[in-house]
Parts: structure tokens; C-alpha cells; sequence
């Protein structure tokens, strides 16, 4: 599959799931401005309605709209983010392998081929698994957080912080 061009630098607008007015309008202040935004759309629960305006949106403004996958349903894996080293190669592939199915069904070459990782988490196995799969990237953080933080995260979203 060919993807579309990607641009080097967008906004991401993660969590997309239906078509809201705020949806809209969020997408708007970009595209007045000229200004790549990436929508992290999540399969798993999203509606007809966002997938067939973002098809739309996608053709209607080449080049500045960009339809990744953000993880497949968001939903935890054993009280922790849905990718990450507490997910086993056999889950994370078998989520990736549906998301870039379901992505490829609905939208087909305007489909980015980004993977955008539920709460930025992943690990060595999911960059692998993306890459066997043909992934075209990643859009997710690299930096280091402190242990604390490390130790805090969890925690946090466990309580819904």
C-alpha cells in the first residue's frame, strides 16, 4: 500500500472517536491557518460519522490532514496502557495487525500509516511489531521521564488522572 506524504511536522489531535462540533472546529482552526493536524483515530469506537467526515476532510485538504491509528479500543491490559513491556508480542501484535486492517479498510491510501500509542506507551517489542506489520511510523515521545514520575504514572492512571 502507498501512503500519502507525511508531513514533518503536525499537530496530533489524539482520542478521536465520533463527530462532535468541537471535532469540527478544532480541525478548522487548522486548516484556516494552513497548518498540518493528524487526527489519532480509535477504532475500536469509532463512528461511521468521524470516518466518513475524515475521509472527506482528508480528500478535500491534501496534505494537511492526517489519519493515524491511535491503539484499537484504549482499553487497558491488566490495569495498564493498552501497549507497553506488561503487553505480551502475541496482544500487541494481534491489535496492531487489526487496527492496520481496519485503517486500511476505511480509508485505504489515506490512511497515514502512523501508529499514535494510547497514553504514549510503548516498547521495543511494539516498534518491531510495527515495522514487521509496515507501519509507515510512530508518533510518540522518546524522552526520559524521572523515576518518580515512572513510579507516579501508573498510579495516576489507575485513578483516572
Amino acid at each position: 500500500m502507498e501512503t500519502p506524504a507525511v508531513a514533518r511536522l503536525f499537530f496530533r489531535n489524539d482520542d478521536v472517536t465520533d463527530l462532535t462540533p468541537r471535532l469540527q472546529a478544532f480541525a478548522g482552526l487548522f486548516l484556516d491557518a494552513g497548518i498540518p493536524v493528524h487526527h489519532g483515530l480509535i477504532p475500536g469506537r469509532a463512528t461511521e460519522a468521524v470516518v466518513a467526515w475524515l475521509t472527506d476532510l482528508a480528500k478535500s485538504r491534501p496534505g494537511l490532514i492526517g489519519i493515524d491509528l491511535h491503539g484499537w479500543d484504549h482499553d487497558p491490559y491488566g490495569g495498564a496502557p493498552e501497549f507497553g513491556p506488561h503487553v505480551p508480542r502475541a496482544v500487541q501484535h494481534e491489535r496492531l495487525a487489526r487496527g492496520l486492517d481496519w485503517m486500511r479498510s476505511r480509508f485505504g491510501a489515506l490512511f497515514s500509516g502512523i501508529f499514535v500509542p494510547p497514553h504514549n506507551c510503548y516498547n521495543r517489542t511494539t516498534v518491531v511489531t510495527l515495522d514487521e506489520l509496515g507501519y509507515a511510523g510512530l508518533s510518540g515521545s522518546v524522552g526520559r521521564r524521572s523515576w518518580l514520575r515512572r513510579l507516579v504514572e501508573p498510579v495516576a492512571y489507575a485513578m483516572g488522572r
